[in-house]
């Protein structure tokens, strides 16, 4: 992200990475540390296309307050947002596979990552790879 200052310079601020390596996590708006992360809810009752992919669609829960929907797609430790499509000009078969689509996208953003525990995180220490985050395996 770039600011500007009174003499119109640039100057790079900090912003959130768009692959965060766990197990601490932040907001990717605000960059406050998150509570942790939730499943993606199957609900049995009314199956979707979209429960095969369970184990790598979170919420991270946060307390900032930001507006984004704190939806995210989890390879291992490692997260980066996800956006799902609410275009209602679309089919809901056509809405189902878009965010598939979108999903399978940010899995392969998160596959090329740097390994895990290559990369010390900003507010605490890089995962050693013994396992899953904020006690949730994917």
């Amino acid at each position: 992200m770039l600011t500007q200052n009174a003499q119109t310079t640039l100057i790079p601020t900090a912003r959130p990475p768009l692959v965060q390596i766990g197990p601490i996590y932040t907001c990717p708006v605000c960059g406050q540390q998150a509570l942790g992360l939730v499943s993606w809810p199957v609900n049995p009752a009314n199956p979707c296309k979209l429960d095969e992919w369970a184990a790598h669609i979170w919420y991270l829960r946060r307390k900032c307050g930001c507006r984004s929907r704190g939806r995210v797609a989890r390879l291992g430790d490692c997260i980066t947002p996800l956006e799902f499509t609410y275009d209602r000009s679309l089919t809901y078969e056509q809405r189902v596979e878009a965010n598939i689509a979108a999903l399978r996208a940010a899995l392969a953003l998160l596959a090329t990552a740097e390994p895990v525990g290559a990369q010390a995180h900003p507010l605490g220490r890089g995962d050693t790879g013994q396992g899953g985050s904020n006690g949730n395996a994917p």
